[in-house]
C-alpha cells in the first residue's frame, strides 16, 4: 500500500483513502461470507457433531459391556471348571478298585464318557478307563468306553500290536472280576443248597426261571440274580474282546505272505489271553505266539494252527479244531489225546460232530502233518444230552 508523503497532493490522499476503504470493505465482506457460511452450515454440522458424540458414547459403552461379558465368561469358565473338578473327584471316589459297588452301575459309562469327551480330562479319563474296564459288568457301556479308549487305526483295527498289552491287562482284570462273581455265586449257593451239584457257577448256572423257583423264598434270590446278570454281562464283554482280537489276527494273517516275501515278519503275542466265542476260521497262526493262550468255543475251520513258537500246553476248549486245515504234529497229538470231542470236562459246545466225521478229519490232519498219532484208537466222548 502506498504511504503518504509530505509532498503528496490532495488527489494522492483521496486515492489512498479510497484504496483503504476498498480494502476494509473487502475484508468486511469476507468476514460476512464466513459468518454466512457458518450460519448456513450450522443446521448440518450440529447434528453431525451430536451424532459423532453419540457414536463415541455408544462405542465406549459397547466396549465396557464387552469387557464385562468377557469377565463374566471367564468367571463362568472358572466356576464350570471347579464344578467339573468336583465331579471328577467324586467320580474317582466311586470307581475305587477297592469298592466293587460300581461293578454293574448303569451310570458309570455315561459319566466316564463325559470326561473322555472333555479336553481337560481326556488323558486322565483314558487312564482310568483302562483300569476299570475289566471291572465293569455292563457290556453296552463297556463297548462304548472301549471304542473311546481303543481308537481304530488306518486299517480299521481297534486292537493292534501297539495297544495289545493294554487289552491283555484289561482282560486279566475282567477274569479276576469274573472269578469274584463265581466265588460269590458258589458261596450263596452253598448256603442255600448244601448238596448242590450244579455246574461251574453253582445256582447261578441255572436258568433265571429255575433259579427263582429254587430260591424264591430266600432273601439271597435277589443277590443270585444280580450275580447271574453280572456273569452274563461279563461273558458278552469277553466275547466282544475276543472278536476285536480276531480282527487283528485276520488282518495279520492276510499280511502273512506279503510280510514273508518282504522278509519283515512280525509276530503277534497273545500271551495271557483267552479267546472266547469268536470266529477264527481260515486264520494262519504261523506268526502268532500262542503260549499261555486259551481258545474256548472258537470256530477253527480251515485255520492253520502252525505257530512257529512253542505252545507247551495247547488249551483248545469246546472248539472244532479237527476242522482246521493244518495243525503242527506235536499240537495235533496233544489235542487227539486230551481235547477230543466231548472230553469229560468240556462243557457245552456249539460244534456238534459225529465219530465218523471226526475220524475222517483226524486222518486228513495226520496225513497233512506226517504224524502217526492216528494209528492208535481215537477217543470220542459221550455227547451230552440237550
Amino acid at each position: 500500500m502506498e504511504q503518504l508523503k509530505p509532498e503528496s497532493s490532495l488527489d494522492d490522499i483521496k486515492r489512498i483513502a479510497e484504496i483503504l476503504k476498498a480494502d476494509v470493505e473487502s475484508q468486511s465482506n469476507a468476514a460476512k461470507l464466513r459468518i454466512g457460511w457458518l450460519q448456513s452450515a450450522a443446521p448440518i454440522l450440529v447434528p453431525l457433531v451430536s451424532l459423532a458424540a453419540l457414536v463415541a458414547t455408544i462405542a465406549m459403552q459397547a466396549y465396557q459391556l464387552s469387557l464385562s461379558r468377557a469377565d463374566q465368561a471367564r468367571q463362568y469358565e472358572i466356576q464350570e471348571q471347579r464344578r467339573t473338578d468336583d465331579q471328577w473327584n467324586e467320580f474317582l471316589k466311586g470307581v475305587d478298585p477297592a469298592n466293587s459297588g460300581y461293578l454293574s452301575n448303569p451310570s458309570l459309562a455315561p459319566r466316564l464318557l463325559f470326561f473322555l469327551h472333555n479336553k481337560s480330562y481326556n488323558a486322565q479319563a483314558i487312564g482310568v478307563a483302562k483300569n476299570i474296564l475289566g471291572n465293569m459288568s455292563d457290556h453296552i457301556g463297556f463297548e462304548q468306553i472301549f471304542g473311546e479308549v481303543f481308537i481304530a487305526d488306518q486299517s480299521g483295527l481297534r486292537v493292534n500290536r501297539d495297544n495289545l498289552k493294554d487289552l491283555v491287562n484289561i482282560f486279566k482284570a475282567r477274569m479276576r472280576t469274573a472269578g469274584a462273581v463265581r466265588i460269590e455265586c458258589l458261596r450263596l449257593s452253598n448256603s442255600i443248597k448244601k448238596d448242590d451239584d450244579e455246574k461251574y457257577y453253582g445256582l447261578c448256572s441255572l436258568s433265571e426261571e429255575k433259579l427263582i423257583d429254587t430260591v424264591r423264598s430266600r432273601k439271597e434270590a435277589g443277590s443270585l440274580l444280580t450275580l447271574q446278570q453280572a456273569r452274563d454281562e461279563l461273558d458278552q464283554e469277553h466275547s466282544f474282546i475276543s472278536k476285536e482280537v480276531a480282527k487283528l489276527l485276520r488282518h495279520h494273517s492276510s499280511q502273512h505272505q506279503l510280510n514273508a516275501a518282504l522278509g519283515s515278519e512280525v509276530k503277534v503275542n497273545l500271551y495271557g489271553l483267552e479267546l472266547y466265542d469268536c470266529d477264527l476260521s481260515e486264520i494262519n497262526f504261523s506268526n502268532v505266539i500262542l503260549d499261555g493262550v486259551i481258545l474256548d468255543s472258537t470256530n477253527l475251520q480251515d485255520a492253520r494252527i502252525t505257530p512257529t513258537s512253542p505252545w507247551k500246553k495247547p488249551e483248545i476248549r469246546a472248539s472244532n479244531w479237527w476242522m482246521a486245515k493244518k495243525i503242527n504234529p506235536e499240537i495235533l497229538e496233544y489235542l487227539i489225546v486230551n481235547k477230543f470231542p466231548y472230553y469229560p470236562t468240556q462243557g457245552a459246545t456249539n460244534f456238534e460232530v459225529d465219530r465218523s466225521t471226526y475220524t475222517d478229519n483226524i486222518i486228513r490232519l495226520c496225513r497233512e502233518s506226517h504224524t502217526s498219532a492216528c494209528d492208535a484208537k481215537l477217543s470220542f466222548g459221550e455227547r451230552p444230552e440237550k
